[in-house]
């Protein structure tokens, strides 16, 4: 890779937040979380996708729901810190071609920034963060250098991979939101992060299967404050309160930007959590240096991933590998885990130990599984 991924830059534009990030308010809250995420991404996770797996996962996010359910449910990302970035302007093409070979517009606009998502584990619950980084003209002198800046939305996405939301996980209180109006702001939010189209084609336009397993969804994903909100609001508004208003203002910016992206993720995880991803461990090198927002970009390693499957085809072979009907595969020792039982509207009947057990066919080879455990200072 001949630039710096965006996580490393992201890291830099923190170092200096009243310079670089767009919206900044100050005050000892924001200085606070500035750290903190700053911390973050510079301990979490760090995966890029190859172009392969851009396109398996762009294709197999055309899923019917039952299968991207199937995603939803396997798809519990490997890490409680997890940064994953990807060619953004690759996506949106592949995104665009797609749809025309279906007699469908695709308007993927004049501009498209790079795109990152922090996946962070907070109270049970993953919390998916997007940022980016805008380049903006200079209004006083066109000739000048454009202007870059650090964004992240106030509201992000939260997904549940084994139970639904409810009303108190969505507002924190279940007074401050009515049944109904819970319910309209869910299926908003389920548009927006599954995408119009989908929402469409398989909600208003699907068949009785198809809607069944989409309020599935819906009951999975959620919207939720992410740490911006510390930075782009006063500290005083902070300690008052924001308003309906506010926040509606706060989920429309959301909507627009992420269109898409919760689908995106829920298939992508779904693929990370099979047995033919690969990653290749990434150590940019000492003697290049890398410029951004003034300052000398650090040298954090990273994962490319990618899976070993043929180009996608078709949808298909996804339908295989989320229900049961995949490949076969090598022995190995699986890990003892919780396997919950549910009725078919979805409610958890009861959960159950499952112990440690091999599993696979010896005949294709054997995989050793490595976990190392590292203990918290006390």
């Amino acid at each position: 890779m001949d630039k710096p991924i965006l996580a490393s830059e992201l890291i830099t534009a923190l170092g200096d937040a009243k310079k670089n990030i767009l919206g900044w308010q100050g005050g000892r809250y924001a200085e606070g979380m500035r750290r903190n995420v700053q911390t973050e991404i510079v301990t979490a996770q760090k995966f890029v996708l190859s172009k392969s797996l851009i396109e398996h996962a762009v294709q197999a996010s055309m899923s019917k729901p039952e299968i991207l359910f199937n995603m939803l449910e396997r798809g519990i990302p490997p890490f409680n810190s997890l940064w994953i970035e990807w060619d953004e302007v690759y996506r949106q093409n592949l995104l665009k071609k797609i749809h025309e070979s279906n007699g469908k517009t695709y308007d993927i606009g004049e501009t498209i920034m790079p795109v990152g998502y922090h996946v962070l584990k907070h109270n049970g619950d993953y919390i998916y963060a997007l940022y980016t980084i805008y380049d903006a003209d200079n209004e006083h002198d066109k000739s000048k250098d454009k202007k870059r800046y650090m964004v992240s939305p106030q509201i992000g996405f939260s997904i549940d991979n084994e139970k639904p939301f409810d009303r108190l996980d969505a507002s924190g209180n279940p007074e401050v939101m009515s049944e109904s109006d819970w319910l309209r702001a869910s299926w908003q939010a389920t548009e927006a992060y599954l995408g119009s189209w989908y929402a469409q084609e398989y909600g208003k336009n699907g068949t009785k299967k198809d809607k069944y397993y989409l309020d599935l969804i819906r009951q999975r994903i959620t919207t939720t404050q992410t740490a911006s909100m510390h930075w782009m609001i006063t500290q005083e508004k902070f300690d008052r309160g924001w308003d309906k208003s506010d926040m509606m203002k706060f989920m429309e910016v959301s909507y627009n930007v992420m269109e898409g992206d919760g689908r995106f993720m829920i298939a992508l995880l779904g693929l990370l959590n099979y047995d033919l991803i690969t990653t290749e461990e990434i150590t940019p090198p000492r003697e290049i240096d890398h410029i951004a927002f003034g300052r000398k970009v650090p040298k954090n390693e990273y994962k490319v991933v990618t899976i070993n499957l043929p180009k996608p085809r078709g949808k298909r072979v996804y339908s295989r590998m989320f229900t049961g009907q995949g490949s076969p595969k090598r022995e190995h020792w699986r890990r003892g885990h919780w396997r919950v039982v549910k009725s078919k509207k979805g409610d958890v009947l009861k959960r159950i130990w499952i112990e440690q057990q091999k599993v696979g066919n010896a005949e294709l080879g054997k995989i050793v599984h490595d976990y190392v455990l590292n203990k918290k200072d006390a």
